[in-house]
Formats: C-alpha cells, sequence, structure tokens
C-alpha cells in the first residue's frame, strides 16, 4: 500500500535527523555475583562436570554471559558467568549431569542480577529498548537444551535492518527530487530478548532520519541506507512503515514538499527486509 502527502512550502527544506535520547526504565544491577553453586565436593565418578559449547555466531561480540539453568519444572539457575574472549568454543561448567538449559547472552549493557533472574521464566521477560540496542554490537541471545554430550548455541539479534537498495523516479519529465531523506514510522521500540517470533509493537516510534546521499534525477540511485528497528511478526500487528521525504520544483522555480509511504509488512526477529523504491 503506497501513501502520498504534498506539503506546499516557500523556503528549501532544512535537514535535521531525529535524535532520541529514551532513557532505560532499568535499574542499574548490582554487581555481578559468584556462580550461585558453591560446592567444593568432589564430583563422583561418570558425572558429567563441564561441557564443551559450540557457539555459532556471525555478529561483533564484546561479551557473552553463560547461564545455566536445572532441568524441569523449576529451571532454576544453577551459574553465571562471563567471558570476553574465546567466543567461538566455551567451556561451561556444570553442577552435575542431569539435563540443562544454558542460555548464552551477547553484549549485554550491564551485570546481570542472578536473584532477578533465578528462574528460566523471568529471565523470557527480560525487555530490551531499541534505544539502547547498537547495529555494530547488538543484543543477542541462543539457548541449548543439553542433555549429554557436547553443545552447539546460535545467537541471533533482535535487532532488523531495512535497507533501501535502490531508489528510482519515475516522473514523467524527471524533475530532480531534491534533499531526499528517509525513515522508518510506527516501528517496534521494545521486545523481549528471548523470544524468537509472535512479536507486537511495544512503544511504537519514529526512528532517526537519514539524508541520501543524492538528489534522484535521470538514473536510479543506490544508497543502500540501512535503518534500524525491533521485529513485529503477527499477521495482525500494526505496520511499520518507510516514509520518504523529497522536494520538487514546479515550473516557477518554486518548491513543494512531497512524504511518500511504504508500508513494510511483518518484520521478524534478526532479518533483513531489501527495499527498492519507485517515486511518483
Amino acid at each position: 500500500m503506497l501513501r502520498k502527502h504534498i506539503l506546499r512550502i516557500a523556503l528549501p527544506i532544512i535537514s535535521g535527523a531525529l535524535l532520541f535520547c529514551v532513557p532505560s526504565c532499568r535499574k542499574t544491577p548490582p554487581p555481578c555475583q559468584p556462580p550461585l553453586d558453591t560446592d567444593t565436593t568432589e564430583t563422583p565418578s561418570g558425572v558429567k562436570d563441564s561441557l564443551t559449547l559450540k557457539v555459532k555466531n556471525s555478529y561483533n561480540v564484546k561479551t557473552l554471559d553463560i547461564l545455566v539453568y536445572g532441568g524441569a519444572p523449576l529451571l532454576s539457575l544453577e551459574s553465571i558467568s562471563r567471558i570476553q574472549d574465546q567466543f567461538d568454543t566455551i567451556r561451561v561448567e556444570l553442577k552435575d549431569s542431569l539435563p540443562k538449559t544454558i542460555v548464552v547472552l551477547g553484549n549485554m549493557p550491564g551485570q546481570l542480577n542472578p536473584a532477578a533472574i533465578e528462574h528460566y521464566d523471568s529471565l523470557e521477560k527480560l525487555e530490551m529498548s531499541l534505544w539502547d540496542d547498537k547495529p555494530e554490537l547488538p543484543f543477542l541471545s541462543g539457548v541449548s537444551r543439553w542433555q549429554g554430550g557436547d553443545g552447539e548455541v546460535e545467537l541471533t539479534p533482535l535487532l532488523c535492518c531495512v535497507i533501501i537498495e535502490s531508489v528510482t523516479n519515475l516522473n514523467d519529465d524527471y524533475t530532480l527530487l531534491e534533499n531526499p531523506r528517509v525513515w522508518l514510522s510506527g516501528i517496534n521500540t521494545r521486545a523481549a530478548l528471548m523470544q524468537t517470533t509472535g512479536f507486537r509493537t511495544a512503544e511504537p516510534a519514529d526512528g532517526k532520519a537519514v539524508r541520501l546521499p543524492y538528489d534522484i534525477g535521470l538514473y536510479t540511485q543506490y544508497p543502500g541506507t540501512r535503518l534500524w528497528c525491533y521485529p513485529c511478526d503477527l499477521p495482525d500487528g500494526h505496520s511499520a512503515t518507510l516514509v520518504v521525504e523529497y522536494c520538487k520544483r514546479n515550473s516557477q522555480g518554486e518548491l513543494s514538499l512531497y512524504q511518500t509511504e511504504f508500508e513494510l509488512g511483518p518484520i521478524f526477529r534478526g532479518s533483513e527486509l531489501v527495499k527498492n523504491l519507485y517515486l511518483e
């Protein structure tokens, strides 16, 4: 669905990207406590006390937090640790050889408070803010259900990316589209870190406006501009829009400001949505 808005102005557009500074509602957690398991008794023969966890990840990582939860029904936190190197393969210490749920979190903004996530269902309620997330070091998460042997976990980000691959001017006379800029409107800005699907838009807002590198004239431009948001994938969920704003001159040289909106549809966690735009 495509919507257009025309606004008459007498002066050229004044560029200015909207700056968002939304403080996090999370209280600063206390320093990371030692692992909950302080049992120093000798491990009986044959009992698994560690495993090698392979981490599949294609994103930049500064820190990884490793959380080990016990078996059902409580899924209680048994240990928590942080590593800052050797991210591909991790040696994880275990309390015993019973089934575990092992969670790996990447690039967390602060130290985790074990008391706040002492059960797995508490961790599932942990929400992150788009305004705290960074494309160069995105928040990551992954889960491994361990029942023996070595394990594997794949990390995925919450962040989603809308890529403007090309912009084409379809005006009959190829009137120059001046000072074009783009932004995302009505995007999701808050999401649960452990959730994988079923996202609805929470705290909708407009993203930062970004100016395209060139005016759009006779030739198609390929800016490759990237815009960021959190996922919203439910069929009945709110659909964010991509807004393109530009200026055209009439035969008297007067400028008119135009906005064209493109509905984005479902946006899945960690996905990239490539758009080729046609402006009339």
